[in-house]
């Protein structure tokens, strides 16, 4: 099994070599299947990251969430921490923290405690372990927050056999790829 480390790298390459065309077709696919989900469908609230760097791409799903009448809530990091703020449009963001687009100061704080929240990460397993990026972000605010629906989301490319990780993980209840659907075991 690779290190956390090892696995970042090798992702990283991965999504570097992978084409703007095919990552933006298999986000869409990823994103069509979710809101499919009646997890979707009866949600008020929508937690999602801002993608970066050739994550798997929000915006578009995030705009359409707005479009059905969700409440849609981006992180936003101060003083070490992640909080969720919402957003009634995707002109609501700016670059934040490590050159990430967060939700503009007027926004206001997130406070569903049962949001449907979309969960990024570098690499997984089929049994929805996940490697982030070495922060603890979503992890601490999971355990803080613990009643969301998590769902992570990645490309084929992203998913191992296994995955090394620890006690204080916090596991996504789904993972979804352009081809497939795990649930957590």
């Amino acid at each position: 099994m690779e290190t956390k480390e090892q696995l970042r790298k090798l992702v990283h390459a991965r999504r570097g070599q992978a084409a703007s065309t095919d990552l933006t077709r298999d986000s869409e696919i990823i994103f069509r299947k979710i809101q499919c989900l009646d997890e979707y469908i009866i949600s008020g609230s929508i937690y999602a990251y801002m993608d970066f760097q050739n994550e798997v791409m929000t915006r578009a799903f995030l705009a359409r969430a707005l479009g059905d009448g969700k409440r849609v809530a981006i992180p936003k990091v101060r003083d070490g921490r992640m909080e969720f703020r919402y957003i009634d449009s995707l002109r609501q963001v700016e670059k934040g923290a490590l050159g990430i687009m967060e939700p503009t100061a007027e926004t206001d704080p997130a406070d569903s405690e049962t949001a449907l929240m979309i969960v990024p990460g570098v690499a997984f397993d089929r049994k929805c372990h996940r490697v982030g990026y070495g922060g603890g972000y979503y992890d601490r605010y999971l355990k803080e927050h613990p009643n969301h629906i998590t769902i992570a989301v990645a490309f084929d490319f992203q998913v191992f056999d296994e995955v090394p990780h620890e006690e204080y993980d916090v596991t996504p209840l789904y993972l979804f790829t352009e081809s497939c659907r795990y649930k957590k075991k």
